[in-house]
């Protein structure tokens, strides 16, 4: 793996010498191994090394194939290497030192742009044809890693950095308002809408699963080869022994996909389903070589209670010792984070990710033990972050939906009953009403609904909604509604590959990567787990009361059984986040007014709301969770605008 940058001049002009000392000045912060650059009349390609595998060692990364005047650049970890070497009959004495980087680009070499076909991991990669003037960049079916571009007075630029393309570029680089207000508009997590677009003006980012090629004559041709709600065809097999068998073969498979280091490995564990599943797993895998899975738990601080016991696991150490103590080989770090809380680490994250962010309860436990996990010798660090949509995926509400669509109403009263059974606390009443409720149209019930106001939590001034046509643009994506929708199984399947979600998820966790020389990868988001859980009928992740029922049926000859009868609870990381503002809640109050107050950002916020919420919070930090979530991204995206604008 890497972090890859440059420039072509498809004009032929001369690239000056100091581009590779601006492009290069931010990857310094990072923790690179080694550097490789190719610099010619017209074209610069570098490359920051990160050797988390024996094979990385031998990268020949940017490599110039004069013999076709090509050149090539990437970031790259092949899951599918072994299947790959055989495909491209390489000889047995040669595979050993045979780089990542080398296969991809035999690969290319025999199926030209048909390798992605092949190739299965997670990856970005610049290819310079010099004789046809033409540039090709491609990004992972999945996203787990970023690459930006911009083009200027036909001059290309690429980089895993953003930074490293404002640096270069002629032009003063403006911030992009619209992604700004998009930002602040969105009431939930997602930061974007617009999945190509960035918070710079004129820098873009490959979509996942997207081909851009570009020259001079053509101009830019874009193209998506994945695909897989088209194509996926409803698997059925004969009993459920089936599914599990074929599910849990795969999701091993993907496991040990990830498991390629001679470093350690480690995995940001709560005591959820999807983390412990892929411990269970990867430990199982690791044992049998005689290693150990490094674990690292975001735990509250001890002074921490909290009244949300009845519906929510605040503190997930238990669990993880109950893990502990079944797998034998798993060294547990519990990180509490004593002291720290998350406004006091916004600048370092600012720096990291180059762009305002929202989930700002998660983000400095999760950097604080990526970097833990390096000082023990950690080369990659496991999360099961995206295995809501595939391995753990199961909604209630989606299965009773598509029963009701489908007329299955006696398998409906049987399947709410059976809930009811499970967790008494369910009124079997309450469920029907919410199944009954979508008989009646959207649009009619967004009528007699009491909120009218799609904007109504969120910050962002009126001027701006009607500047970016942020309105009609939302409604246009079923964004920001006013009612709650339920989707039956057929209709909900988009959400899980949504581009615009995988694309966020994989722009951080690469840029934590290179910041900290460990890679983040997540099995539960291996392409062929994907298609698989696509293919699936709705009643194998929801079935007698059992919903996320691929874990919980599929997986227990794996994990500890305490871990899968626990129905109704959830877990909650960083659950003690407000607690610990609370503590430095009065310096805290003043940063964030100030930024408000007399920031550059001032023109994106209503300041009635904005002096509304602030009034509320004045004491203390407000009770409101949600409230005071929204409250913290907006002030992270004004103190960026006061950086960078």
């Amino acid at each position: 793996m890497s972090g890859i940058w440059g420039m072509v001049d498809l004009k032929g002009g001369t690239i000056n010498d100091i581009v590779p000392k601006q492009m290069k000045e931010p990857y310094q912060s990072c923790k690179i191994d080694e550097y490789f650059q190719i610099k010619g009349k017209n074209i610069y390609f570098e490359c920051g090394m990160q050797y988390f595998t024996k094979e990385a060692e031998f990268e020949k990364l940017p490599f110039a194939d004069k013999a076709r005047r090509r050149y090539y650049n990437a970031d790259i970890y092949l899951d599918n290497r072994e299947e790959l070497l055989e495909r491209l009959q390489i000889p047995k004495n040669e595979r050993k030192s045979m780089a990542d980087g080398t296969l991809f680009r035999l690969a290319y070499e025999k199926w030209n742009k048909e390798c992605v076909s092949y190739i299965r991991g997670s990856y970005t990669a610049v290819i310079y044809n010099e004789d046809k003037q033409e540039i090709l960049c491609i990004r992972d079916a999945t996203g787990n890693r970023c690459l930006y571009y911009c083009i200027e007075d036909g001059i290309f630029y690429f980089s895993t950095l953003i930074k490293a393309i404002t640096n270069a570029r002629h032009k003063r680089t403006q911030l992009n308002k619209r992604w700004l207000s998009d930002f602040l508009a969105l009431d939930q997590l997602a930061m974007t809408t617009e999945c190509t677009e960035t918070p710079y003006e004129g820098i873009y980012k490959l979509e996942p699963a997207q081909m851009i090629t570009f020259s001079l004559r053509r101009g830019m041709e874009k193209e998506e080869y994945w695909r897989p709600l088209e194509r996926q065809k409803e698997l059925r097999l004969n009993t459920d022994r089936d599914y599990q068998k074929q599910f849990a073969a795969l999701f091993q498979d993907a496991v040990n996909c990830t498991l390629r280091t001679d470093g350690g490995i480690g995995i940001l564990l709560s005591g959820g389903l999807d983390s412990t599943a892929t411990a269970s797993l990867a430990a199982g895998k690791l044992k049998a070589d005689g290693k150990k899975l490094y674990s690292y738990t975001s735990v509250p601080e001890k002074e921490y209670k909290s009244d949300r016991m009845a519906y929510s696991i605040v503190n997930e150490s238990p669990n993880v010792k109950i893990l502990e103590s079944y797998l034998g080989n798993l060294q547990c770090n519990f990180c509490d984070m004593e002291g720290q809380n998350c406004w006091d680490d916004k600048e370092e994250m600012l720096d990291i990710y180059e762009m305002p962010y929202k989930a700002v309860q998660n983000v400095s436990w999760i950097n604080g033990a990526v970097k833990m996990a390096r000082e023990q010798g950690c080369q990659i660090m496991l999360n099961g972050q995206f295995g809501n949509s595939t391995i753990s995926f199961g909604y209630e509400d989606v299965h009773y939906q598509t029963l009701l669509k489908q007329g299955k109403m006696l398998t409906l009263k049987k399947e709410i009953d059976m809930l009811h059974q499970r967790i008494p606390i369910i009124s079997r009443k309450k469920v029907w009403y919410d199944v009954l409720k979508e008989v009646i149209p959207y649009k009619i019930r967004a009528v007699f609904s009491k909120e009218k106001d799609m904007f109504q939590n969120v910050l962002l001034c009126s001027d701006k909604i009607k500047e970016f046509d942020i309105e009609r643009r939302f409604k246009k994506k079923g964004l920001n509604s006013i009612i709650k929708r339920q989707f039956t199984w057929k209709q909900f399947r988009r959400f899980i590959v949504m581009k615009e979600a995988m694309s966020q998820i994989g722009e951080m966790e690469t840029k934590v990567s290179l910041k900290h020389g460990v890679m983040i990868k997540d099995p539960s988001r291996d392409k062929r787990l994907i298609e698989f859980c696509l293919s699936l009928p709705s009643e194998q992740f929801v079935r007698e009361g059992i919903s996320r029922r691929l874990i919980r049926v599929y997986m227990k000859e794996y994990m500890p059984e305490e871990l899968l009868t626990d129905l109704y609870r959830k877990g909650q990381q960083s659950a003690d986040w407000m607690y610990r503002l609370e503590k430095e809640w009065s310096a805290v109050y003043q940063e964030m007014k100030q930024l408000f107050d007399k920031g550059k950002g001032k023109e994106y916020f209503e300041q009635d709301k904005v002096q509304a919420l602030l009034e509320r919070c004045r004491e203390r930090a407000t009770e409101n969770e949600t409230e005071m979530r929204t409250l913290f991204y907006s002030a992270i995206l004004a103190e960026f605008v006061d950086r960078e604008g």
